[in-house]
């Protein structure tokens, strides 16, 4: 369930982050398809849930049952219900892998600044004084005879 929430949380943020005040019919169809991968559940509820308009999460479902990633389950006068299909769930489990895998390289890519920070760090500190111990993510340095340990 989590790692639903962070792959809609992602999609939502690229939107903003982009400045796209519209968001793409890949990225609705995307949300909504990592929406159903939780149970069946209707217009409403997919609509409430992924934040977009209710005639929009309409329109979008016709195309994906059209594409077989998504069937309908129960059709009435006032409710309408949708399951994602096999195909569907393929494909949002390829969506999920693909961002939790964009969050890990974003994730490596901070800690490598942060490495470089600490290594620009080291460098300053070891014209300072002289360095005792040296280790990969923290080390020693002696200066006047005070011991400092740095991380």
């Amino acid at each position: 369930m989590a790692e639903i929430r962070d792959a809609q949380g992602n999609i939502h943020k690229n939107n903003v982050q982009n400045n796209n005040s519209k968001r793409t019919f890949d990225a609705i169809r995307k949300l909504i398809l990592i929406n159903l991968f939780s149970g069946k559940k209707t217009i409403n509820q997919i609509s409430t849930e992924t934040k977009v308009n209710w005639r929009t999460v309409e329109l979008h479902l016709n195309y994906l049952v059209g594409r077989k990633m998504v069937a309908e389950v129960f059709s009435s006068k006032y409710v309408r219900i949708f399951e994602i299909t096999d195909e569907g769930a393929r494909y949002s489990r390829m969506i999920i892998r693909n961002r939790q895998a964009m969050g890990n390289r974003q994730a490596m890519g901070n800690r490598q600044a942060m490495g470089n920070r600490q290594g620009e760090n080291k460098q300053e500190y070891s014209r300072l004084g002289k360095v005792t111990e040296k280790k990969e993510a923290s080390f020693r340095i002696n200066i006047n005879d005070k011991v400092i340990k740095l991380k």
